[in-house]
């Protein structure tokens, strides 16, 4: 069953195709960032059902009052654990810190090429970037400069996640994963047994597990400790996102990974046995994202086929649906899980307010379209 669009608001916030959008871990506060050279903060009350603010954060030099030509598109967008800064990254080469609330941004500059990735430790003292250039650098938040640069992959870092304040992992085009410790000048681990190009990695909330998705159609789950653990090998086709569930013993008593595919499914994979747990299947198009509601209830999926699906975790149901005019390239819960963000290929943003009806209520049970 499709939501009623009376329950979404829809923001024209940007111009182009909105890549990556993201919510403030303390607020009802949306971050995102675009093809059309800017991030946007906004700011929603309480229901989330009306947007009370929004800041413009422009990339690229501005050179006499004009903004460079040269200025481009923003890949990536992290908010701090406390949610005061918000951090980007874009196609100018630069990283930049921004306030919150000012608007007035800090520019890092040690890349040479594309920055497609940042990550902020979760001790708010560090930053992690990847880029074009292959390499990895960790910026210190505190002195505004390089803490260190980590050039060991031979292509472009595609995606990059803190295991603790310290070490990350790190991958590429060039089919590696490489675990660095900050203050070493060697990798302490580096995982080669994909064939293809790593899309994305993503640390367990205890940092035991890593988990990546390739473009070899598989997802391998290591340990720094083991080296590779398990090979799963369900999926047909690339892989683009893998979200570990939030830890709840009574919805998810064990470890839990979301995975979705160009092959048009997403599955739910139980890490302790190596088993599919669910096959969720109702897209059309390939998935690019994935995200757990906070209490790991639910999980919501965005798809090319211009959908959001949200399913249950501990049943593998459809609860829901919405469609959008353009391809859902991201999805994102607020720190309530009573909002749903999303961002597409037309420039739009949606949240979705699921505090005035339950999405568990029996009315809004699954019925196939």
């Amino acid at each position: 069953m499709e939501l009623n669009a009376t329950r979404m608001l829809v923001l024209h916030a940007h111009e182009s195709s909105v890549y990556t959008c993201k919510w403030n871990p303390a607020c009802n506060v949306l971050a995102s960032g675009s093809e059309d050279t800017t991030a946007c903060i906004l700011k929603f009350n309480t229901k989330c059902t009306v947007r009370t603010q929004q800041l413009n954060l422009n990339h690229g030099i501005e050179s006499f009052g004009k903004k460079d030509k040269w200025s481009h598109a923003v890949y990536s967008v992290d908010w701090n654990s406390e949610g005061t800064h918000l951090a980007t990254g874009s196609s100018d080469s630069f990283v930049r810190i921004w306030d919150a609330e000012l608007g007035v941004s800090t520019a890092l500059g040690q890349h040479y090429g594309r920055v497609f990735v940042v990550k902020w430790n979760k001790r708010g003292a560090a930053i992690l970037s990847g880029g074009l250039d292959g390499r990895a650098i960790v910026w210190n938040v505190i002195l505004a400069r390089y803490e260190q640069k980590f050039k060991f992959h031979s292509g472009p870092v595609v995606d990059v996640d803190w295991q603790s304040d310290e070490s990350f992992a790190s991958c590429s085009s060039d089919g590696r994963i490489h675990v660095c410790k900050v203050g070493c000048d060697r990798p302490i681990k580096t995982f080669r047994e994909h064939t293809k190009q790593v899309n994305v990695i993503k640390w367990d909330a205890s940092g035991r597990y890593l988990a990546s998705g390739s473009d070899d159609s598989t997802v391998k789950i290591w340990t720094t400790h083991q080296g590779k653990l398990l090979d799963l090998k369900k999926h047909q086709k690339d892989i683009y996102t893998v979200e570990w569930a939030p830890a709840n013993k009574s919805i998810n008593p064990s470890s839990v990974l979301a995975t979705g595919s160009a092959d048009a499914t997403v599955r739910l994979w139980d890490i302790e046995t190596g088993k599919s747990l669910y096959t969720l299947i109702k897209h059309q198009g390939p998935i690019f994202s994935t995200c757990f509601s906070p209490d790991g209830k639910y999980l919501a999926s965005g798809s090319f086929d211009r959908y959001v699906h949200i399913w249950s975790t501990s049943t593998g149901e459809l609860i829901r649906s919405f469609k959008q005019p353009g391809r859902i390239l991201d999805v994102s819960w607020n720190y309530l899980g009573d909002a749903l963000a999303g961002c597409t290929s037309e420039g739009n943003l949606f949240v979705l307010n699921l505090r005035s009806q339950s999405i568990i209520d029996h009315s809004f049970s699954y019925a196939d379209n």
